[in-house]
């Protein structure tokens, strides 16, 4: 079935006959079809558009084979102003015509965009591929705005006779990383890239990405406000629950406030007091209990069960990871060179969505994971290839107090992870006093745990990036921090 779509300025209508009269009209003209395939009879005769509905389009849309609509500008709903589609294809999904009068104005690029979407988010294909005239300018800046790239050059017969295409494409995970940054960037900035002085040396560049800079001091937000977004997209949501040690929670807290929705995080007991004030200060119910995370997560489950609530769960969630590939992505921007990235392995939602967008531009970058030695249920897995548990863990790094895994995330860090480091409780300390002290950033156990690990490696040569993920360190530690920060360091 092929739904209405709407961008911001036009209704895209599913095609039905009606609709040839005046698309006879409009198509019929050399500017309109010269780049179409050859297909095209032309001259086009008189009845061109209801033959062409009637055997062919139609019956392809009722097979399920294609998705056809017209564009009507919202301003004047009854005119059509030109038709895109999408099909079954190995080479050639997507297709579209504007009338004349409305070229030049980025309407395609509305309409191309909503299909697209509609491809990828309710048809569930993986790639969507579409060949383009090297002659047609306008219609491979549209490709180009949409982040597509040639895979190949063919010769194809047009309408006004044969000539070089370009077989552009884009995969779902390129087309969602891209709109997640796009809707991040009306919240926030990319983050910066900093050399770190104190940690590069002369046969190795090591930059320090600064998350600490973002609304709640932490990466979370990102993953956050882009799974809630899309959820909302879906379907109206009451209320958005989340099971957290606290920087997941005052990211969903931030992006329901924002969005406009209810709130209630799962804490366990005695947490971090930063980030639980910070919640109630962002208009969260706060709900404290339970040994751990996981017992929070138990917690959580009962509650959606109970109410109904949508549970945002920070490890389960498929949108997460999308929000968290934009970190790779501007890193990759920043620095295209990159060899080794240093990445925190909590619930693996960062890693696996860093890793995939790094290794998607960069595929010999290496990934280094970092746990904490106190919690390595994830090591461990890594290692063996399934899911180990372990018995719940106490860690200064609350972040990556993980002791349930999840077997999918375990299949993707094996696949997409190169190495896993563990570090102890005394060498994230060391890793945190080094940081506020030589390079001025605040950064709590988890965030300082990829630089502790780096540490650790002295001979480690190259272009290297640690992530440094968040800013809320509890004033116990923060503490400790100043009495063990030390110029000599």
């Amino acid at each position: 079935m092929t739904p209405e779509l709407e961008t911001p300025r036009l209704t895209l209508k599913p095609l039905q006959v009606a609709d040839a009269e005046q698309v006879q009209k409009l198509f019929s003209q050399w500017e309109v079809v010269r780049y179409l395939n050859a297909v095209v009879p032309w001259p086009y005769p008189a009845d061109g558009a209801f033959t062409f509905f009637r055997d062919i389009a139609l019956p392809a849309i009722a097979r399920g084979d294609e998705w056809i609509w017209t564009l009507r500008l919202k301003t004047d709903p009854a005119q059509i102003i030109g038709s895109i589609g999408l099909k079954r294809s190995d080479t050639e999904n997507r297709g579209f015509w504007l009338g004349l009068p409305w070229h030049g104005r980025g309407l395609m690029t509305e309409a191309a965009d909503a299909v697209t979407d509609f491809w990828f988010e309710q048809l569930q294909f993986p790639v969507l591929r579409v060949p383009k005239a090297v002659a047609n300018t306008a219609s491979r800046r549209i490709s180009e705005k949409q982040g597509m790239r040639v895979f190949a050059v063919v010769e194809r017969d047009y309408v006004s006779g044969r000539g070089t295409a370009e077989i552009w494409e884009i995969t779902a995970a390129e087309w969602r990383l891209r709109r997640a940054r796009s809707l991040l960037a009306a919240y926030f900035e990319p983050t910066p890239l900093v050399r770190a002085e104190s940690l590069s040396k002369a046969w190795r560049d090591v930059y320090l990405k600064n998350e600490t800079l973002l609304p709640t001091g932490s990466f979370k937000v990102r993953g956050a406000i882009y799974a809630l977004s899309a959820n909302l997209a879906r379907g109206p949501l009451r209320e958005v629950i989340a099971a957290s040690t606290g920087n997941h929670g005052a990211a969903v807290a931030y992006a329901a406030q924002r969005l406009g929705i209810q709130a209630r995080i799962f804490l366990p007991a005695n947490p971090n007091p930063v980030k639980a004030t910070r919640i109630r200060e962002l208009g969260a119910t706060l709900v404290e209990g339970g040994a751990d995370l996981s017992a929070a997560i138990d917690a959580a489950y009962e509650y959606a069960a109970r109410t109904g609530a949508f549970f945002l769960h920070d490890a389960a969630d498929p949108d997460i990871p999308i929000g968290t590939a934009t970190i790779g992505a501007e890193l990759i921007d920043q620095l295209p060179e990159v060899d080794i990235v240093y990445v925190p392995i909590g619930d693996t939602a960062l890693i696996r969505g860093v890793a995939s967008a790094v290794k998607a531009r960069r595929p010999t970058a290496r990934i280094v994971g970092v746990v904490a030695a106190a919690a390595p249920a994830y090591y461990l897995s890594w290692k063996d290839g399934g899911v180990v548990e372990t018995a719940p863990v106490t860690t200064i790094a609350d972040g990556l107090a993980v002791s349930r895994p999840l077997a999918p995330n375990v299949a993707a860090i094996r696949d997409l992870v190169d190495e896993i480091e563990t570090v102890s409780e005394g060498e994230m300390m060391d890793a945190i006093a080094l940081l506020h002290a030589r390079e001025g950033i605040v950064a709590e156990p988890d965030a300082a745990a990829a630089t502790a690990a780096l540490l650790k490696r002295p001979d480690c040569s190259g272009a290297i990036v640690a992530l440094v993920t968040g800013s809320n360190l509890a004033p116990d530690l923060a503490a400790k921090v100043r009495l063990k920060a030390d110029p000599t360091y």
